[in-house]
């Protein structure tokens, strides 16, 4: 009878799949605690290997901090820095407050206006009586006449001014002037004169005033034109 009995535990234990498991065989079972054991056996090795690197990547940042520490030490190294990081924010964040009075230098940016508005000039007919007070004296305008057009320079009075070096044109019909390249005082008519015809000129010397012409076209504004002093009268 106990024979029998250990006969049949033999038997049910050795077709057991836990202990009859023929490792040459690709079909038999794997036993848990084959999973149990490689787990409890994985993780640790996991975490081994991640707290292991750390000290690596530690390095390399206190590395890379005192590369820019280094860098940073230098007065104009930082200084580049901190205007980079202000371009940055007006790019990225501007500002959007708008001024109570606008500025009044274009510099300021695009909604500046000047102080005061410029003066209107009326382009009007002059006579050498009537130019002859615009010579810069008081503060004034400064104007002159050239092949019939005449100009306000008033902008550049350091020139053509009291005490400028061709301040003897203003007010003037300076014509002859710019034809001779010349501020010869007998270049310059007398204002109780007619206007001077320039019947004289050479080829060369008409070029020259119209040179001059188109010179103080493209520079100063044109106010007006001379006339003679009775067309003027009537």
């Amino acid at each position: 009878m106990m024979h029998h009995v250990m006969k049949l535990h033999e038997t049910h234990y050795a077709n057991h799949p836990l202990t009859n498991w023929d490792t040459s065989s690709a079909r038999q079972p794997v036993p848990l605690f084959f999973f149990y054991r490689t787990s409890l056996t994985a993780v640790p090795l996991a975490l081994v290997a991640h707290f292991r690197s750390l000290p690596t990547a530690l390095v390399l940042s206190f590395i890379h901090l005192r590369k820019m520490s280094s860098l940073l030490a230098h007065p104009i190294n930082t200084a580049l820095l901190l205007y980079v990081l202000h371009l940055v924010q007006r790019i990225f964040f501007p500002s959007t407050s708008v001024p109570r009075t606008p500025p009044t230098e274009s510099n300021a940016g695009y909604s500046w206006m000047p102080r005061t508005h410029a003066p209107a000039l009326l382009y009007t007919t002059y006579t050498p009586r009537t130019l002859a007070k615009f010579d810069g004296h008081d503060g004034g305008r400064i104007l002159f006449a050239i092949a019939g057009i005449v100009f306000d320079v008033t902008g550049a009075k350091g020139f053509y001014g009291p005490d400028g070096m061709y301040w003897r044109v203003a007010g003037r019909d300076a014509s002859r002037s710019a034809a001779k390249q010349s501020f010869d005082p007998g270049t310059l008519t007398s204002v109780d004169q007619p206007l001077d015809r320039l019947e004289d000129l050479t080829p060369r010397e008409i070029e020259n005033m119209r040179c001059w012409a188109e010179h103080f076209t493209n520079r100063h504004i044109i106010c007006g034109r001379l006339v003679d002093n009775d067309a003027g009268e009537l």
